[in-house]
């Protein structure tokens, strides 16, 4: 008997082909974009689950900060019996790393040495057990393996570190680190040897400075609110900040890491949205198609009832021919989704594969995508079919029915909803993202270029930056530059680095924590920073060895309507003091989505190029090309030569919109998809409505109806309709949108 169903839904679905083929295919468009979309949402939410030990590692934060002092993880694992395992992971530092005639500089992480037996890396080649356990010791990526050494295991070889001034041995190779992870790295020695890598880390490794990541592994089981409260104890006792008010030390499980760094919760949502969205777009299109080809199957239905044939067989059969449909689109999507993945992965930075050995996940997914839009699309074409009259079948006499038409309103309805509001979506987030791109951040950057000035990666750093130094010198005197300045901040980069700061008598506020950074006295004039107060160009002024420049949003903190000449100490209260020389307007020196922090500048009218990572050089209208041509040729001249390694800060700062750029391409081009599938579907009742109503034409053409009129008249139903989804589809539109401009 199935073989019979299976034979006539085949010999049917094979007469009938362009039916087939406009179901299949758009079963299977639907079908492929959830897939996608799945995969990505399945890669999001899924971020550092590979990590056997994920329930139980924790990241210590202070307040808001994913920071913490970087003593807390020892003094932890020596006075709580709960924590059983904790590593410090720091991405501060890079450094030429040589071997042989290869030289290139890299980024070294400094861990703990409980770092590979609390995470999940495994190694290619070298010792599983703990391969960072000597001093000098160093595992790297199989990317820095294969630059370095090819395919040869590099176990027990030695690299070169900043020109001989250090040498690692290669103690492991780790396989590649899934993309979902929020620890990546490429070279990773333990803490012992970084200290002596990067001596300067030796000066702050204290309670006062907040800037290490750590993360602990707890014992399973632990109480996780008590334990929480029971090490704020730690907190009281060994925590500096100048004064009693102390931050607090807070547990952030390593599995909500990324939702909290990414803040992409919302996106998710979005996404999750469109795949159930595109996926039932799709199956409606299956159910109108099937409905309006029903005329033509009026007469077979009422031969087979004329035959014996129940309503139950005849809904198996047409049950079966839905699920035979939605077999073929399964398949022809897993072809579609295979020849886009690469595509997909290229456009939105990702490594998203279909995995076929797991047959947990993949398969049972599948399988249920098949059955669920099989059963969905089939369902309601089978029901009316199965219930056609024999009489009125054999005839070709068929009423669908008011509830029918009702049903079917109701289906294109939301097709339309759907589409709408992922059009009104698609629209707001470019025009959020323009409106970004092109607000006013309070700085000047146009015609300013910046120079990295990498001295890191020269043999002789002293001859090297007296180069730099005559190349800086040369710029000041060329007609073509407005202003030049050295900083070891720009915007776009200005770095997490933070301090207290403490005020003397004159603001009621115990003490501010400050991000901070260096910058050369002509850092605002180059950048065109307005000054709110005190005006440090003036030709009286004298710059102080201690100068600070402050931005509005301090002065605001410190509760005071004015800070110039005041003093503020560093650390603590009896710190290093610093004088406040003026406060700039607050500028956006990161994304327009970022809160304008209170910030504090280093001043210095010395150019001296020892600390400064950038020169940033104002440059007249229309000299740019001139510039940097010159540029590029005395960098040539530097020992030994290298090309010159520049940037503007204005693409800086837009690259802090990736993510919402990536999110907006992601919606933007299903909502093209959808739009694609639901215009499928009013085909599907046009041709419907049309065959509905021929003898109604034929009459209205032969009493003098116009083709304008009968256009009009067929049209007139699908007007409603769309009418009715917008309105809908407004009010869902701006409380998903106003959900995600939150995030700004």
């Amino acid at each position: 008997m199935i073989k019979n169903y299976f034979i006539t839904a085949l010999r049917y679905l094979l007469r009938n082909r362009s039916f087939s083929i406009i179901n299949t295919i758009g079963l299977s468009l639907g079908i492929s974009a959830f897939i996608l979309l799945f995969l990505y949402v399945r890669n999001e939410l899924t971020y550092d689950s590979f990590h056997s030990n994920g329930n139980n590692i924790y990241r210590l934060c202070e307040n808001q900060m994913e920071f913490t002092k970087s003593l807390a993880v020892p003094q932890l694992l020596q006075d709580y019996p709960e924590v059983i395992n904790g590593s410090r992971y720091l991405d501060w530092s890079g450094h030429m790393i040589t071997f042989n005639e290869k030289e290139l500089i890299q980024e070294v992480r400094y861990v703990d040495t409980g770092f590979f037996s609390m995470f999940n890396f495994p190694l290619v080649y070298g010792n599983a057990g703990n391969p960072i356990a000597e001093k000098n010791y160093v595992v790297i990526s199989k990317k820095i393996a294969e630059i370095y050494f090819g395919d040869e295991n590099p176990v027990g070889k030695s690299l070169d570190v900043d020109f001989g001034k250090h040498s690692l041995v290669i103690s492991g190779v780790i396989n590649e680190i899934p993309g979902n992870s929020s620890i990546k790295f490429d070279l990773a020695v333990n803490h012992e040897t970084g200290l002596e890598l990067s001596p300067w880390l030796n000066y702050v490794h204290d309670w006062y400075n907040t800037f290490s990541q750590s993360y602990i592994m707890l014992k399973p089981g632990t109480d996780i609110i008590q334990f929480e409260e029971k090490i704020q104890k730690m907190v009281q006792d060994h925590f500096l900040s100048g004064n009693d008010k102390k931050p607090r030390l807070i547990l952030l499980p390593l599995k909500q890491l990324h939702d909290k760094t990414s803040d992409n919760k919302t996106f998710i949502y979005i996404l999750i949205f469109i795949a159930i969205g595109i996926l039932i777009i799709a199956s409606i299109n299956f159910i109108n198609l099937s409905t309006a080809n029903s005329i033509k199957r009026s007469a077979e239905v009422g031969i087979r009832k004329a035959m014996g044939a129940g309503k139950k067989s005849l809904l198996r059969q047409f049950l079966g021919e839905s699920l035979i449909i939605s077999f073929l689109a399964l398949f022809l999507a897993i072809v579609i989704t295979e020849l886009l993945l690469p595509v997909f992965n290229r456009m939105f930075n990702t490594g998203l594969f279909l995995d076929y050995s797991n047959f947990f996940l993949t398969y049972p997914v599948l399988l249920s995508l098949w059955l669920l839009t099989g059963l969905l699309s089939g369902i309601i074409p089978s029901v009316l079919l199965s219930r056609f009259n024999i009489i009125s079948s054999l005839k070709g006499e068929i009423a669908t029915g008011r509830r029918a038409a009702r049903l079917r309103s109701a289906m294109v309805i939301f097709q339309l909803l759907i589409s709408i509001v992922l059009i009104i979506g698609t629209t707001l987030m470019k025009k959020q993202i323009h409106f970004m791109k092109n607000h006013d951040l309070k700085i000047d950057h146009e015609n300013v270029i910046v120079i990295n000035t990498n001295s890191g990666q020269y043999k002789d750093r002293n001859a090297a930056i007296r180069k730099l130094e005559v190349i800086l010198k040369e710029l000041e005197n060329d007609m073509r530059i407005v202003s030049t300045a050295p900083s070891q901040i720009v915007p776009g980069r200005y770095d997490e680095n933070y301090n207290n700061f403490y005020p003397e008598e004159w603001s009621d506020v115990e003490f501010l924590s400050l991000r901070h950074g260096g910058v050369h006295k002509d850092y605002f004039k180059t950048y065109g920073i307005e000054f709110i107060e005190g005006d440090p160009y003036d030709e009286n002024f004298v710059w102080d060895s201690n100068a600070v420049v402050i931005n509005k949003a301090a002065l605001m903190m410190f509760e005071t309507e004015s800070a110039v000449d005041k003093i503020i100490h560093s650390s603590q209260r009896s710190g290093y003091p610093h004088k406040i020389a003026a406060v700039v307007d607050d500028f956006h020196y990161m994304g327009l989505h970022r809160k304008i922090q209170p910030v504090l500048h280093y001043v210095s009218d010395e150019r001296d190029l020892e600390y400064a990572r950038f020169i940033s050089v104002r440059v007249k209208p229309g000299e740019m090309p001139g510039v940097l041509d010159m540029l590029r040729k005395k960098y040539l001249s530097i020992e030994p030569a290298k090309e010159l390694d520049y940037f503007f800060t204005d693409e800086e700062i837009n690259k802090d919109y990736k993510q919402f750029e990536k999110i907006s391409s992601v919606v933007g081009y299903f909502t093209i998809l959808s739009i694609v599938i639901a215009c499928l579907g009013l085909i599907a009742l046009t041709v419907f409505v049309s065959r509905q109503r021929t003898k109604e034409i034929g009459i209205r053409k032969a009493n003098g109806a116009r083709t304008s009129q009968i256009m009009l008249l067929l049209t007139k139903e699908f007007t409603r309709w769309v009418v009715v989804a917008f309105v809908i589809a407004c009010p869902v539109a701006w409380y998903f949108m106003d959900k995600w401009l939150q995030n700004f």
